[in-house]
């Protein structure tokens, strides 16, 4: 008798350590790790994500910060790459299970580039997106996301399409990825980022 309790005590701590197993998140990539970070806090009002480890990230105030379903994280600096100031941020919609890290940059009043990486879990893909905003005033807010327009406003703040793609590059892995591998607990690193697809945007192909 006793031998068969011992057994099936075995038995059951056996199938509550799978259990255990199976509930802990499946960090195929370190993108993935970026979205079960901040998954984790989402319904804390008063938590600390993991990203608050990370030197320049903006102290947020969780309670004030949930916009349908949506957090945000931000550098609290910017980034200088060829002569362009670049800031990063972060937008996590759960309810897409999707994520994107952006960076944006000032090319005159009122006209801004954005590079967004937008990472969906289910898929494991990183979408690389590049798009213009043209605010001309309040009520004439403009966005352009086809190469031909993209071009057509750089080339008038003289800047080669190639800047972006190397500002993209540098603070895709230089800057968000080895800095979230330096100061959080993660198993990747900017050499290694785990299994992803990433999606180019067309704008880079040529």
């Amino acid at each position: 008798m006793k031998k068969i309790k011992i057994v099936l005590m075995i038995i059951f701590l056996a199938a509550i350590g799978f259990i255990i197993y199976l509930s802990i998140p499946n960090d195929r990539n370190v993108f993935d790790e970026m979205y079960y970070g901040e998954e984790r806090i989402f319904h804390v009002p008063y938590g600390y994500t993991v990203f608050s480890k990370i030197p320049n990230i903006k102290e947020r105030i969780r309670k004030d910060d949930v916009y349908d379903d949506i957090l945000f994280e931000e550098y609290s600096d910017s980034t200088e790459i060829d002569g362009l100031m670049w800031h990063t941020n972060f937008s996590f919609e759960f309810s897409e299970k999707t994520f994107a890290i952006s960076f944006g940059n000032l090319l005159k009043t009122g006209v801004r580039i954005y590079v967004t990486h937008k990472y969906s879990k289910s898929t494991s893909a990183l979408h690389e997106v590049v798009y213009i905003i043209d605010i001309k005033n309040k009520y004439d807010i403009q966005r352009y996301y086809d190469t031909d327009t993209i071009k057509k406003y750089l080339d008038e703040a003289d800047i080669p399409v190639e800047s972006i793609k190397k500002a993209s590059d540098k603070l895709l892995y230089d800057k968000v990825i080895s800095d979230w591998t330096k100061y959080t607990y993660s198993k990747f690193s900017k050499e290694n980022i785990g299994r992803v697809k990433i999606e180019r945007n067309p704008l880079f192909d040529e």
